[in-house]
């Protein structure tokens, strides 16, 4: 959960067209502190006290608003940051680098898109069209700067690092 919350802080500055996503993972990051105060316990053991209390959808998985939901949404989240960079680090090996705007619209594809509808997914092409380029966002993250020099390939190997510390956490959330 802190880290997610850190993710966010860095996320934001990549501009204007981040506010609703991390809006949206900061309301679900304080529904998962709330209930696990409540629990007093591991992450299990809040999706226990959730599933014995009965809050599951009708046709199964976790009830609209409870902390397992904002959990899974919080791992899809990290999942598409995941992939996100990890595209951007592959398409950079292989001498084809994309734009924010085409590497986020992969990374979507392989996470996010599978839960959500047409409507949703026309939002988020929609707001791609402000994505900024990755300089800018180097500029205005301070991703790939040691010091006074900032460089795509010290921003490509933050997220080589990322993508391998983080993709071991998301794939134990499962």
């Amino acid at each position: 959960v802190d880290a997610t919350e850190k993710m966010m802080s860095i996320v934001e500055r990549f501009g204007d067209f981040t506010k609703r996503g991390v809006a949206d993972v900061r309301q679900n990051l304080r529904r998962v502190r709330e209930t696990a105060r409540r629990t007093k316990g591991s992450m299990r053991a809040m999706l226990a006290d959730e599933f014995n209390r009965g809050q599951v959808h009708p046709k199964g998985g976790p009830a609209s608003r409870s902390g397992a939901e904002s959990l899974l949404w919080a791992r899809i989240v990290l999942s598409f940051w995941v992939e996100l960079f990890d595209e951007h680090v592959k398409g950079r090996r292989h001498g084809r680098p994309g734009s924010l705007a085409d590497e986020s619209t992969r990374g979507v594809r392989r996470t996010i898109s599978r839960d959500r509808d047409g409507v949703s997914r026309a939002a988020f092409s929609v707001g791609m069209r402000q994505a900024p380029d990755w300089k800018s966002v180097r500029e205005k993250t301070y991703l790939g700067c040691k010091g006074d020099v900032c460089s795509e390939d010290l921003m490509e190997a933050e997220f080589k690092e990322f993508v391998k510390d983080v993709r071991p956490v998301i794939d134990k959330m499962v």
